[in-house]
């Protein structure tokens, strides 16, 4: 029969807050078994568990606040502008030409 890790204080506290926070209790425990010891084959799996942790956090936050389509919107109203302000000085330019022959 293996071993079982033997948990520190630091450890429960990471499990609980992790729990507290939402993530499921198969996660916070192999992210809680992982952080002490950095050559242990868990480390690689809670390095992952953070990074797609951390994906569906910044996308739950481009969901409410409208991220990227909002760039994207802001980007094509700009370059929409651009494109008047474009022929209205060109439209200028040849308007002040016929009046100079």
């Amino acid at each position: 029969m293996a071993k079982a890790k033997k948990k520190s204080k630091a450890d429960k506290d990471l499990y609980r807050r992790l729990r507290d926070s939402g993530v499921r209790k198969k996660v916070a425990r192999q992210i809680s078994q992982a952080l002490p010891d950095a050559d242990d084959p868990w480390v690689k799996q809670a390095k992952r568990a953070a990074d797609q942790l951390g994906a569906a956090a910044s996308e739950i936050g481009d969901l409410v606040t409208g991220g990227p389509q909002k760039r994207s919107k802001a980007a094509k109203k700009a370059a929409k502008t651009r494109k008047e302000n474009k022929a209205k000085k060109k439209k200028a330019g040849k308007k002040s030409g016929k009046k100079r022959k």
